[in-house]
């Protein structure tokens, strides 16, 4: 046999094997973290008062279920669990601020 076709079947067994059950096991560890501190009730005050810093400024947030895509937009309220965004493409969006990982703002693009 090609010692080509012993690396490719290689990295096919890593990939199979190890990676993806790695990513299933984080998401999943993750999923339990979420729903602990869903039940506790203490982290949605926390997360609102946080989040209250960047109201009115363009952020990016990042959810738990999407660790690729960003959502992003303006933050015109935070309450009741829940951040408003407007964005220009897509108009009004309501994202669970339980469901939030992570919020930065996004840079100002400088006009010369």
């Amino acid at each position: 046999m090609n010692s080509t076709w012993i690396c490719i079947y290689f990295f096919i067994f890593i990939i199979l094997c190890v990676i993806i059950p790695m990513q299933r096991r984080r998401r999943s560890v993750a999923a339990l973290m979420h729903i602990r501190r869903k039940r506790s009730g203490t982290d949605t005050a926390q997360k609102e008062a946080e989040a209250s810093r960047f109201i009115g400024k363009n952020v990016n947030i990042t959810t738990l279920f999407s660790d690729i895509d960003l959502i992003n937009g303006t933050i015109t309220e935070i309450g009741g669990g829940w951040i408003m965004l407007e964005d220009e493409n897509a108009g009004m969006q309501a994202v669970n601020l339980l469901s939030v990982s992570k919020i930065s703002e996004c840079p100002q693009k400088k006009h010369k």
